[in-house]
């Protein structure tokens, strides 16, 4: 869950990155990305949910490895479908 939550890190940030770029671009140069006449705050909306769309995975991931490891410790029982519960996670990330 770990592996998964960083390759979905690497792979959002630099969105989040490129948009701050573009709005501090916008402020100091005037770079007109975000202008209104050019549907900016739009294009805004969209970078920030390519960012914040995986960041609900990256949160909710480590969350379900945590669970996965510390159940079967305190119940002395193996999580039922333990491979299914990994494909799962492998097909949500």
């Amino acid at each position: 869950n770990v592996l998964l939550t960083s390759v979905l890190v690497i792979f959002a940030f630099p969105c989040l990155a490129a948009a701050l770029l573009a709005l501090e671009a916008d402020r100091k140069f005037g770079a007109h990305v975000f202008d209104p006449a050019n549907g900016g705050p739009l294009l805004w909306q969209h970078l920030f949910w390519f960012f914040g769309h995986p960041e609900v995975y990256i949160i909710a991931l480590p969350f379900f490895g945590i669970v996965t490891e510390v159940f079967p410790v305190f119940s002395r029982k193996p999580v039922f479908g333990y491979v299914g519960l990994i494909g799962a996670t492998i097909a949500i990330a």
